[in-house]
């Protein structure tokens, strides 16, 4: 359904105020207003965000178009078996994953989002700084990318940031180049899910 221009204006004008994303604006470009929210949003620590959350993806070359996102901002126990002097430790990270061949909301009533995010838990890094908030690498390979995560209002915000000239191929499809430093990705979360 196609609205009359002023409609849309105003409609669009209306629901970006309070962080609402217009369905009526055929011209929306969602991967700049949210990249907008990342760089105005609130960074976080990560006793504040811990846990699991489904969400949306939008890349450069895919701008209005969402793919579905599992978040995992969780620690796992490392048993070292060298006794009580010696006890087991914990490693935090930031682990991101989606199905390509699946809907935007797949995850959103997903069960199992543990056991669905420990097949890439080794492909991310331990938890690191990035200017004040939390952050994790994906990949150690040239095309890898800081996945970085803010606060906007209700919403988490992940941004993947290019660690290098490099060739990307997302899941939302296409291959296309980034430039190191360049933010390719952005997500954000809207439901916490549970950890089973």
């Amino acid at each position: 359904m196609k609205l009359p221009l002023f409609l849309t204006l105003l409609f669009s004008q209306s629901l970006l105020a309070g962080n609402n994303i217009s369905v009526f604006n055929d011209d929306l470009d969602i991967f700049s207003e949210l990249k907008s929210w990342f760089d105005n949003g609130e960074n976080v620590s990560f006793e504040e965000v811990e846990g699991f959350y489904s969400g949306r993806c939008y890349n450069t070359q895919h701008r209005s178009t969402p793919g579905n996102s599992l978040l995992g901002i969780y620690k796992k126990e490392i048993d070292n078996d060298n006794g009580p002097a010696f006890p087991p430790f914990y490693i935090k990270r930031i682990v991101e994953g989606g199905r390509a061949d699946e809907a935007a909301n797949f995850y959103d009533e997903f069960e199992g989002v543990k056991s669905e995010l420990e097949n890439i838990w080794d492909e991310h890094s331990d938890i690191e700084d990035y200017e004040g908030t939390i952050s994790s690498t994906l990949g150690a390979t040239p095309d890898s990318s800081k996945l970085v995560i803010k606060r906007a209002g209700e919403y988490l915000v992940l941004g993947y940031i290019a660690q290098s000239d490099a060739k990307i191929n997302p899941r939302l499809g296409g291959v296309f180049n980034v430039s190191s430093g360049e933010f390719w990705l952005a997500c954000y979360y809207f439901k916490k899910l549970g950890s089973e």
